[in-house]
């Protein structure tokens, strides 16, 4: 039994905030591109930390698009939806409509636009797959990599961690015997 991690997008696109800098760099013999569902899977080599800052080696590729991120483990897969896609082209609406109704000073729209975000409920919510009764090590199969790589800058990895590739298609063999 395998499964293949791909998925395709909805309508929509994700935006996180990082603490710290991701840089990306097109240095790569392979002439893949991203595939049009938008959707790619970083490999974690380190830089994947949650909100108390502790790192997460359990997790093994990084998905990213279609307004998920997808967090792939050895025995099991963890979805994260949230609204914030939403939320900022709602933002650039209601900028667009006040601007469309009069010139304003840019100072003003900024404010404006702020008030508008802080009164926006960002709605989160995570879903977690595990394979019960899996194997402890299934064979994890990356292809179809994409042209360059990301640098990461975190304060958990002041000198970086370079060179992380990220792929279209992550295949997972094995995950139950027979």
């Amino acid at each position: 039994m395998f499964l293949i991690v791909m998925f395709i997008t909805c309508a929509g696109y994700s935006q996180s905030k990082n603490i710290g800098k991701q840089i990306q760099n097109s240095k790569t013999a392979n002439n893949n591109t991203l595939h049009p569902n938008g959707i790619f899977f970083t490999q974690n080599n380190g830089q994947i930390i949650d909100v108390q800052k502790r790192l997460h080696p359990e997790i093994l590729f990084k998905g990213d698009g279609g307004g998920a991120n997808i967090y792939l483990r050895k025995n099991g897969v963890s979805f994260v939806l949230n609204n914030l896609g939403q939320i900022f082209s709602e933002a650039n609406e209601n900028e667009e409509d006040s601007e469309n109704e009069h010139s304003l000073d840019p100072a003003l729209e900024q404010k404006m636009q702020q008030e508008f975000l802080s009164k926006q409920i960002l709605k989160t919510h995570r879903i977690d797959v595990d394979f019960d009764g899996s194997n402890l090590n299934p064979s994890i199969i990356s292809s179809e990599q994409i042209t360059g790589y990301s640098n990461y800058y975190f304060a958990h990895c002041p000198d970086g961690i370079l060179n992380v590739p990220s792929y279209n298609q992550i295949t997972v063999k094995n995950i139950y015997d027979n």
